[in-house]
């Protein structure tokens, strides 16, 4: 019998024969005790053996006839026991590690790689670039993506647009040198970091691969043209410094956004300033609206003067962007933005109302008002309501609508011509006057001014520029005409763009009735202009 007991106390029979405190000595001390007795007439004998378990210990009673061998079997019992547990144990540990290492290698196999092509995933490349990048060296990353990948897999099916993955990957693959690796993130997009800082190397490196990806398609025996989609960005110094591998990675995805603009297949190198412009246009897109809420657009006039008389004459509206930082954005920056949203509708219909709002301060204050130019859009002119909105804001503010001209640009008349003259007809019932902007920068057309109801032409400074700077002899000619015609049409004119003494002159002498330009003044807060010419009006 074996027990495995902790040692409390011995009866009084057993306490006469051994001494019990000398017994634990024995024990603490990993000494085995052996010892006899004697229970209802058997002899008996007992091993005492520590196990090294906090006071635990290997009690083994036996009834032998043989006494002397009791020690003996019960140690090799003993030991085969312990023998036993270790080589378990071991077994055991074995089995688990050997368990654990398989696993491991499951799950770096998903963390690191792409089930498909077996190339990196997109978490092992930007662990590897961001190590590469902690070196300081000079790279470039390169991103590859199949135009319309989604209609191969619906024209050739899921299995080929597999394959031509597995394709790419091998050509990428045989085209890397020492030092350079790649990745498959999503779809048919592959990432591709190299060594390699030299453009012209960059290119002639990438259209290989891109040549050898589109041959896969001689293996189908098609006609369909595979197009390849690349943006490249190449490392700069403070990106290297300051270990911004995510920035780089930012400037190859703008460049592949500027690759996709084409349909053809093409390699777009990053453009700082192109990144900087875009950044702009994002920051206009996502603010112009509670921009015009809190009153960022502002009214700034230009004045117009009379070319006999030298005198101001009326104004133009021009809108300037004062954000609450107090940074001023132009026109050129965010008109172009405006007329592709749409948003120009609403910021033409606002600076219409602050134009009549100006001219209601200045009769207010027993100011003779000036009339004001303001810019209008086409989509603008079209709306249904446009007349109707326009005469209820003049209703609003109660001033005269002759001191305001609506001007309109040439595209806007061109196959278009009746339906322009419905609502210019529709205007002028109202009292407004509406002028024809930038006249002869686009499709101008002498023809034009005899079928259209204008009351105000306004020629566009390019005439001036290629008249004096000699550039187009017949150009002096085509104006003089212009304004001899529009004298007769009864229709004022106007030329922008007078800079320069010399260019006053000249149009005056042309017989134009009035000028604007840097020459008398630059466009200028309303606060301003009202110091500068409406004090002496009153």
């Amino acid at each position: 019998m074996i027990f495995f007991i902790r040692l409390q106390y011995f009866n009084n029979l057993f306490l006469q024969k051994q001494d019990y405190q000398q017994m634990k000595e024995h024990l603490k001390d990993h000494q085995d005790i052996t010892f006899s007795f004697e229970y209802e007439n058997a002899q008996y004998h007992a091993l005492l053996k520590p196990i090294g378990l906090k006071g635990w210990n290997l009690l083994c009673v036996n009834m032998l006839e043989n006494s002397h061998l009791f020690a003996d079997r019960n140690m090799r019992m003993v030991g085969l026991i312990f023998l036993s547990i270790i080589l378990l144990v071991i077994g055991l540990l074995i089995y688990g590690y050997r368990i654990i290492l398989k696993n491991n290698r499951e799950l770096q196999k998903v963390a690191y790689f792409d089930h498909l092509t077996g190339a990196y995933n997109f978490s092992c490349f930007m662990t590897l670039g961001e190590r590469y990048f902690m070196d300081n060296k000079c790279c470039s990353v390169a991103v590859l993506n199949i135009h319309q990948f989604k209609f191969f897999n619906e024209i050739f099916g899921h299995d080929l647009g597999d394959q031509l993955l597995c394709h790419e990957k091998k050509v990428i693959e045989n085209n890397l040198h020492d030092g350079e690796f790649f990745c498959r993130d999503t779809a048919d997009q592959f990432y591709v970091f190299l060594c390699e800082t030299e453009e012209s190397v960059l290119l002639t490196r990438l259209n290989q691969m891109m040549e050898e990806i589109i041959e896969y398609m001689d293996l189908l025996h098609t006609n369909y043209h595979l197009k390849i989609h690349c943006g490249v960005a190449i490392s700069s110094e403070e990106l290297i410094v300051d270990n911004c591998f995510e920035d780089l990675m930012v400037r190859v995805m703008f460049a592949l956004a500027k690759s996709k603009e084409t349909l053809l297949s093409n390699i777009w190198f990053y453009d700082i300033e192109l990144h900087k412009q875009e950044i702009m246009d994002n920051y206009i897109e996502s603010h112009m609206e509670q921009a015009l809420k809190d009153g960022e657009f502002q009214l700034y006039l230009q004045p117009k003067v009379d070319m006999e008389t030298g005198q101001l004459q009326s104004s133009e509206a021009l809108v300037r962007w004062i954000t609450q930082d107090n940074q001023q954005l132009f026109p050129n920056q965010f008109i172009p933005i405006f007329e592709k949203s749409g948003f120009c509708m609403k910021l033409d219909m606002y600076m219409f109302e602050q134009a009549c709002l100006q001219i209601r301060k200045w009769m207010d204050q027993g100011i003779e008002p000036i009339g004001i130019s303001v810019n209008q859009s086409k989509l603008l002119f079209y709306e249904s309501d446009y007349v109707e909105r326009l005469n209820a804001i003049v209703q609003k503010y109660q001033v005269p609508a002759h001191l305001l001209t609506l001007e309109i640009l040439e595209d806007l008349v061109i196959n278009n011509v009746d339906a322009v003259n419905e609502k210019i007809e529709q205007l002028h019932q109202i009292g407004f006057k509406v002028s024809m902007d930038d006249f002869g920068s686009g499709y101008s057309s002498l023809n034009i001014l005899g079928k259209i109801d204008i009351d105000e032409l306004k020629i566009d400074r390019i005439f001036l520029q290629e008249i004096l700077d000699g550039k187009n002899k017949k150009a002096q000619i085509i104006l003089e005409e212009i304004i001899k015609l529009t004298k007769i049409l009864s229709i004022s004119t106007v030329v922008e763009g007078i800079e320069t003494k010399e260019y006053h002159d000249f149009v005056k002498s042309l017989g134009c009735h009035y000028g604007q330009g840097y020459y008398y003044d630059k466009p200028i807060s309303q606060q301003e202009f009202e110091i500068r010419y409406m004090k002496e009006r009153r």
